[in-house]
């Protein structure tokens, strides 16, 4: 065999291993393509939501009262109900607070609430009229929303308070953050308000993120409020000037929380747990809005892991 020869087949030799493994790199992209598109078919191929629009042609203004007949709901067919035959009404301008151990279903009664979930039986109610009758676009663009997988979106703070509103009331977002306590720190950024918000909220901490998305959910001036978690990032002394906040509002408030001071300001506390809810009695009855309560610890049952704090009023 010649030097030629040897020179020749070396060279042959790097073209088929160079040929090969680009074959093989596409192959990979062609797996990759694949997974990508199933992720882009979940979102483009799922059912459209079911009554977005009203049955009226009217706008229809909601009061704020709730209620929940005999709801249940499981993930799916063969797992257990996560939430069971829950009844439960809420008076317009009420202030409720859900306790509970995690994975008793507190995240899902507020979703059923929002229309996030579809009950597997019974029905949710506002002002005595069902969510086909109303519309989840009309329901939705009067209530404000605080769930704990919200996340901030690439654009200023100004716009995720707005919700890339097309017109942006400055005066409007100045309010709600302030009301959220945030306005001082998003004053001492650079641009204040109009600062760039990374795309998962980065270039704020999750107290402030948090904070912004409470200052969201009340920029659009809704008549009920559902709050998922929604101060669990929040150090104690922030935490309780937005509860005071909370207190003080009189629209319909519905918060999930394993805080006793938020449970302290609510003006009824229920325990969800297996999938059962039941209301905690204060001694002596409950108290009227601007009261003062001060918890006292109640052990629920042995198997919350951990006592459940609730309140016993002090009426002013």
């Amino acid at each position: 065999m010649t030097v030629g020869m040897i020179t020749a087949f070396m060279a042959y030799k790097g073209q088929f291993f160079d040929r090969m493994t680009s074959l093989l790199d596409q192959v990979i992209q062609f797996w990759l393509r694949d997974v990508q598109l199933a992720r882009v078919s979940d979102i483009a191929l799922a059912d459209r939501e079911r009554h977005l629009q009203s049955q009226s042609n009217h706008a229809y203004e909601i009061q704020g009262h709730i209620e929940l007949r005999d709801v249940s709901y499981r993930y799916s067919p063969r797992e257990r109900d996560i939430v069971k035959d829950v009844n439960l009404e809420i008076l317009p301008g009420e202030f409720v607070c859900i306790l509970g151990p995690s994975g008793g279903g507190k995240s899902t009664l507020p979703k059923m609430v929002v229309g996030l979930f579809e009950p597997t039986k019974g029905e949710v109610l506002f002002d005595g009229l069902t969510i086909e009758a109303i519309g989840l676009d009309t329901l939705r663009s009067q209530m404000g929303v605080v769930m704990q997988e919200d996340r901030l979106l690439a654009g200023t703070i100004a716009e995720n308070i707005a919700l890339f509103d097309d017109w942006i009331d400055m005066d409007r977002v100045r309010d709600c953050a302030r009301a959220a306590f945030v306005e001082a720190e998003i004053m001492r950024f650079p641009m204040q308000f109009n600062s760039l918000v990374g795309d998962m909220g980065t270039s704020l901490s999750s107290g402030q993120k948090q904070r912004v998305l409470i200052a969201r959910a009340w920029y659009r001036g809704a008549r009920m409020l559902v709050l998922d978690e929604g101060t669990a990032h929040l150090d104690q002394t922030t935490a309780e000037a937005i509860h005071a906040t909370l207190r003080a509002q009189s629209i319909t408030r519905i918060v999930v929380a394993h805080s006793p001071a938020m449970a302290a300001a609510a003006d009824r506390v229920f325990v969800l747990r297996d999938g059962s809810l039941a209301e905690l009695q204060r001694p002596g009855g409950g108290h009227p809005a601007g009261s003062q309560v001060q918890p006292s610890p109640l052990h629920i049952g042995p198997d919350d892991g951990a006592a459940l704090t609730i309140l016993q009023g002090d009426s002013q």
